[in-house]
C-alpha cells in the first residue's frame, strides 16, 4: 500500500534542510569563514579535527552584541539582508541566515564573542538546534568571535562514514586557499587538529597578484598580468597569464562571482 502524504516532524525537516545547506565539513568551514569576513575580520584562524568531527573558527571581527546573540543560530535570522530587494544588491557572502542555523541543528555549537564597546565576553551553546546556555563566558577574549563546532553530523551516520580524514582536510585547505586568494586584505591560518600541525598561513597583502604569489609561488605569479574594469553596476578584477606562458592543468584557474 502506498503511504499517504504527511507533514514531516520539525526535527526531521530541520535535519533534511541542514544536510542540504551544509553537505560537508568543508562547506561548514567555508560558510563560517565567510561569516567572519562579513563581520569585518582582518584575521581568521581555522582549526579542524576531521577525526573528532570538530572545528573552530576564530576571528577579530565586530563580534555579537547581547541582542544579536539571542537571535544568532535561529532560522532566517541574519544581519545580511532585511528585504527581498536586498537580494538584488548583495554585499555579503555565503547563505543569508541559513548556514549557522543549519550547523547548529546537527552539532554542538558554541559561540564565544565580544564587541569592541563591551567589556564582557558572551557565550551561547546550542545542541542540535536547542539553546542550552546563553550568558557571560567563563573565558575572556579580545573583541571578535570564536565559533566552536563539536560532534558535527551526529544525526547523520552515513555522512560521517563517507568522511575521509585526508581527503576532507585537503578539500578544506583548497577552499580556504580560494577564499584567501581573493580576500587578500585578511590573514588566514589553517591548523590540522588531528595532527597538531599548521597547514596554511597567509599574511595581508595589497594586491591580488601578491596574494597569488604567497599561495602558489612568486615564480608563477611573475607570469601574470593584472586586470581591472568597473562600471556603476559591477567590477571585474583578476590576473591572467601572459600569452607565452602556459600551465599543465586547470587547477590554478579560479572564478569568483558574488
Amino acid at each position: 500500500m502506498t503511504p499517504s502524504i504527511q507533514q514531516l516532524d520539525v526535527v526531521v525537516s530541520e535535519a533534511l534542510r541542514s544536510s542540504v545547506t551544509i553537505p560537508s565539513l568543508a562547506q561548514a568551514v567555508e560558510e563560517l569563514v565567510l561569516n567572519s569576513i562579513d563581520a569585518g575580520a582582518t584575521s581568521v584562524d581555522v582549526n579542524v579535527d576531521v577525526v573528532r568531527y570538530q572545528l573552530e573558527i576564530r576571528d577579530n571581527g565586530c563580534g555579537f552584541s547581547a541582542s544579536d546573540l539571542q537571535l544568532a543560530s535561529q532560522r532566517y535570522c541574519t544581519s545580511k539582508i532585511a528585504s527581498l530587494e536586498d537580494l538584488y544588491a548583495v554585499s555579503s557572502f555565503g547563505f543569508r541566515g541559513e548556514a549557522l542555523s543549519s550547523i547548529a541543528s546537527m552539532s554542538v555549537l558554541e559561540i564565544v564573542t565580544r564587541t569592541k564597546s563591551s567589556g564582557d565576553t558572551l557565550s551561547k551553546i546550542i545542541k542540535n538546534g536547542q539553546t542550552v546556555y546563553i550568558g557571560k563566558s567563563k573565558t575572556q577574549r579580545a573583541f571578535g568571535t570564536t565559533i566552536i563546532v563539536r560532534d558535527i553530523f551526529n544525526s547523520l551516520p552515513v555522512r560521517r562514514k563517507r568522511l575521509s580524514q585526508t581527503e576532507e582536510f585537503e578539500k578544506i585547505k583548497h577552499r580556504l586557499q580560494r577564499i584567501a586568494l581573493c580576500h587578500y586584505h585578511v590573514s588566514f591560518k589553517l591548523f590540522n587538529g588531528a595532527k597538531a600541525s599548521k597547514s596554511l598561513e597567509t599574511r595581508r597583502v595589497k594586491s591580488l597578484k601578491s596574494s597569488f604569489a604567497q599561495l602558489f609561488g612568486a615564480q608563477f605569479a611573475d607570469t601574470l598580468n593584472e586586470l581591472s574594469y568597473s562600471t556603476d553596476k559591477y567590477t571585474v578584477q583578476g590576473v591572467m597569464t601572459m600569452p607565452n606562458h602556459t600551465h599543465h592543468s586547470k587547477d590554478l584557474q579560479f572564478l569568483f562571482l558574488n
